[in-house]
């Protein structure tokens, strides 16, 4: 049997599984080699341990952000990030069991979408096997540069320069943007985007995003943008968080709300302006777009490093909190040529084809090493 592409995700909200699922449905649109898997991190580890990863990854961040930023910033220092990755190998290495027993077949090419999958793909340790991994935020940090990886894919070039300055061949290093849904590279008309999910024709239409898990202010920030005269339309997807979804209802009747939904491409599309939080699939989805976005309470770390990003760019603005953001709105709709540059500012970092570019890059990997060899 031919060794498969492998592709790991985490639970941490619902980006690192649809970067893996655009990378699916790229490998799957043409004739390849091998097929491919995606493998969630609950398939081959107990769920209470997952659920607790989880629930102390949520904890940390809403309850304790100073410890999550600290322990993130720790990481960066030289060499403490590769002395805890070396260490962490080490310790998952019955997890890295689990996982093996899990796929059934010898992988060819492992794909991680977040540290703690590159690490349990490390202890896996299976013979000749390729270790790849897909970075999915917009800036570098260590605990990306795993110990024994072959191969990064990276969505910037300031991301590639980091790499190849810690000693990682500038070869194994490609610049494709994070993996995003096909339909980002063909949205359409926006009259065809609001026909498709359902939405009235409105002048300006604002977005409201927390990711997959309907994090953040989001309730406040609709009750606000409905209080705008003229209202915009608003939009706001609440992800899996269900009591969020019931709040909006009893408070904000005017406003559309969705839950989990694969329409964020015609969403986005359809839409003047974003309001979220900055998470690397939400942040290249606008751009493939060229939607501009107002980022309210990023996450500690990665969320505020990429608002940095973002904000020094010219294609976001980072609003001070849920009350200010109906007036950045105001301001923005009588101000549509500011919005149209912040628009071009963010298009030019657009990636819609990073799926595909992606897929046809590991299969490169893959026949490079393996050829038309089973094993």
């Amino acid at each position: 049997m031919q060794r498969p592409v492998v592709i790991l995700t985490v639970p941490f909200g619902a980006a690192h599984s649809r970067t893996a699922d655009a990378i699916a449905q790229a490998w799957e649109s043409r004739a390849r080699p091998v097929h491919v898997k995606v493998i969630p991190l609950d398939a081959y580890l107990p769920g209470a341990l997952v659920s607790a990863l989880l629930r102390g990854y949520l904890f940390t961040i809403s309850r304790t952000p100073w410890a999550f930023r600290w322990v993130y910033a720790k990481g960066r220092e030289p060499g403490v990030s590769t002395r805890l990755l070396d260490a962490a190998i080490k310790v998952a290495g019955p997890g890295g069991r689990s996982l093996r027993r899990c796929i059934g077949e010898n992988p060819g090419v492992w794909v991680s979408t977040h540290p703690l999958t590159s690490i349990l793909s490390r202890s896996a340790a299976v013979q000749d096997s390729l270790l790849s991994i897909l970075v999915t935020d917009h800036h570098f940090h260590a605990f990306w540069c795993v110990p024994g990886a072959d191969h990064y894919f990276v969505g910037r070039p300031e991301m590639r320069k980091a790499l190849i300055s810690r000693g990682v061949p500038r070869r194994a290093v490609d610049l494709t943007g994070i993996p995003i849904a096909p339909a980002f590279g063909a949205p359409g008309t926006r009259a065809q985007a609001e026909l498709r999910m359902g939405l009235d024709p409105a002048p300006f239409r604002v977005l409201v995003l927390g990711g997959g898990l309907g994090i953040g202010p989001m309730e406040e920030v609709a009750v606000g943008l409905l209080g705008i005269m003229p209202p915009p339309q608003v939009v706001v997807v609440a992800g899996r968080n269900q009591r969020l979804r019931q709040r909006l209802a009893a408070r904000c009747p005017a406003a559309r709300v969705f839950g989990f939904t694969d329409g964020i491409p015609d969403l986005m599309a359809a839409s003047d302006v974003c309001v979220t939080k900055p998470g690397g699939l939400t942040v290249a989805e606008a751009a493939a777009v060229s939607l501009p976005s107002l980022i309210v309470d990023p996450l500690p770390g990665h969320e505020e490093a990429n608002t940095e990003i973002l904000v020094r760019e010219g294609s976001a603005f980072r609003v001070p909190g849920a009350p200010q953001v109906a007036e950045v709105v105001v301001e923005l709709m009588r101000r549509p040529r500011l919005l149209r540059r912040m628009a071009h500012r963010m298009g030019r970092q657009g990636r819609p084809l990073a799926a595909r570019d992606t897929a046809d890059i590991l299969e490169g990997l893959w026949s490079a090493r393996f050829g038309s060899c089973t094993r």
